[in-house]
């Protein structure tokens, strides 16, 4: 009986609680279903939907669309300990105990509902009057244990031994002699003696029903000549290709013939070859030497919905040893069919690699050797008149601080930006600088907070001013986040900046922080998004 409901539920309810109206928020499932059960039989009203008129809400932490009503309209927050105590304890429980008030932001509160169990000396002063408690407190066992007493003196000699078994009725008890009875109708009032069989050497022995015991006993000697077979079971099914149904049983020599143990034993030599075949091909990939090249692709069309095509190219690539990766800050080279503006490009671009044309892939492939990276440098000379740079000299920058062209820059950058967040957090972090998502809200001293720990002095140097940048688009719900970052910079010595996307892909390209006015966003660009 530890559930407050298995109890008898009061017709009228906690004294008090019936000006209360209850909603849950934060309790699912069973838990949510008890605790609105719980409040009504306390007297409550329960109403799924809060309104204005609510007075308690019983959550289980503070993050919900109710919670954050119940804080605007003042309504109290408690968790489900204060409606099971004030049931348990059939009174209301005062809002002032931290307990039901407190919300740990790592314990799932629905796990311990219907833990508390009913205070029973509460429920007793307050249902039972006290004549009848007091009664009730001597229990039931009490008042038998003390009858049989009586009737065991009365129906003992004075030794108390079993052997005068049969009272002596002719004994007056109230001054009147009465005739002794016949042993028949003695023998029917005897106390009867213990049915149970003590066995020699051991005591307590508890009587069991001889039907259960068996069937316990005939399920556990089943079990146990089942082991071998559940545990070759269990084995065969780690076995490569699932488990086959015999075959593998072990049995003994006398019960197999000729025949099926011919075609056990081809079948385990079978195993026996693909098991070697594996361990060949293991062997070999481990005795692979380490890599001579790492290679980075990107724009590469060859292998665009082919992946069969692409995973067998790498084996090949990788056994004339280069090893294709997908992490830009480790690769050794890049290969591209020309300079693009994609994610892998630029930030691979940061770690200055060779960067070579996707033929030396394809060569490699079909001549089935290494070729020298070098034939194979990337030449793309209407790529670099259109975005205004030499790549070579690109990669010469990148030599010089790799990896180190934003290092310190706290830039910043809106949620919604074109081409997405992380695409652009990837490039800067590559570039060693800072990426910090803007949102715009109120208060924020996230720009005295990140500039400044590892600022250069080149910029005071040249007295040049120092700008923090925000990247976003053109879009309304971007603009109306520029005031804020201009109120945001204010105190912090530096100037604001709010740019499109090009100004962070073209700098990372050129590796060099290189300024357009075009790069700059204007009131009245807004609407007018590429």
């Amino acid at each position: 009986m530890k559930r407050l409901l298995y109890y008898p539920v009061s017709r009228n309810g906690i004294p008090g609680f019936d000006t209360f109206r209850i909603s849950v928020s934060n309790y699912n499932g069973e838990a949510r279903v008890y605790l609105e059960n719980l409040a009504i039989a306390a007297g409550g009203a329960f109403t799924k939907t809060m309104k204005e008129d609510n007075t308690h809400l019983i959550t289980a932490h503070q993050y919900s669309e109710k919670c954050e009503a119940a804080k605007e309209w003042n309504i109290n927050m408690v968790n489900h300990l204060w409606l099971e105590e004030s049931y348990a304890k059939w009174q209301i429980q005062t809002l002032s105990n931290p307990r039901y008030t407190y919300f740990p932001p790592r314990t799932n509160l629905s796990e311990i509902v219907g833990q508390t169990q009913i205070d029973r000396h509460a429920v007793e002063k307050y249902f039972l009057t006290p004549g009848t408690v007091e009664e009730s407190e001597g229990s039931g066992a009490q008042r038998l244990n003390s009858k049989a007493l009586r009737l065991h003196d009365q129906d003992c000699g004075p030794t108390g031994s079993t052997q005068d078994l049969v009272p002596d009725r002719t004994r007056p008890s109230d001054g009147t002699p009465t005739a002794p009875r016949s042993r028949q109708m003695s023998g029917l009032v005897r106390t009867p003696a213990t049915t149970r069989i003590v066995i020699d050497g051991k005591e307590n022995n508890t009587p069991s029903s001889a039907s259960s015991r068996g069937a316990k006993d005939r399920a556990a000697a089943k079990l146990h000549d089942q082991a071998a077979d559940i545990a070759l079971y269990e084995k065969e099914k780690k076995r490569i290709g699932g488990v086959i149904f015999g075959g593998r049983r072990k049995t003994s020599e006398d019960a197999v013939s000729n025949g099926s143990r011919k075609r056990s034993n081809s079948k385990d030599e079978g195993v026996a070859q693909e098991e070697q075949g594996r361990d060949k091909k293991r062997t070999k990939t481990n005795k692979l030497p380490p890599p001579a090249m790492r290679l980075l692709l990107t724009g590469y069309k060859v292998w665009e919905k082919n992946g069969k095509r692409e995973a067998e190219d790498k084996s090949r690539l990788r056994d004339l040893g280069i090893l294709v990766t997908q992490d830009p800050t480790h690769c050794t080279h890049l290969a591209s069919p020309s300079i693009v503006r994609t994610k892998k490009f630029v930030c691979a671009l940061a770690r200055a690699p060779m960067v070579i044309s996707t033929e030396f892939v394809d060569d490699c492939l079909v001549k089935d050797e290494l070729r020298e990276p070098e034939d194979y440098i990337l030449d793309d000379l209407a790529g670099e008149q259109r975005m205004g740079f030499k790549l070579s000299e690109a990669v010469k920058r990148a030599k010089d601080h790799p990896g180190q062209l934003l290092r310190g820059m706290p830039i910043y950058c809106t949620e919604s930006v074109k081409g997405g967040f992380d695409v652009y957090k990837s490039i800067i972090e590559a570039n060693g600088g800072k990426c910090v998502l803007y949102k715009g809200r109120a208060g924020s001293n996230a720009a005295s907070r990140v500039g400044g720990e590892d600022d250069d002095v080149d910029a005071m140097d040249t007295g040049e001013p120092e700008y923090l940048y925000l990247i976003s688009g053109n879009t309304p719900t971007e603009k109306a986040l520029w005031p804020k970052f201009r109120q945001l910079v204010q105190g912090t010595g530096k100037l604001p900046r709010i740019v499109y996307t090009d100004w962070l892909l073209n700098s990372a390209l050129r590796q060099e922080l290189h300024w357009e006015e075009s790069y700059e966003l204007k009131e009245d660009a807004v609407g007018n998004d590429e």
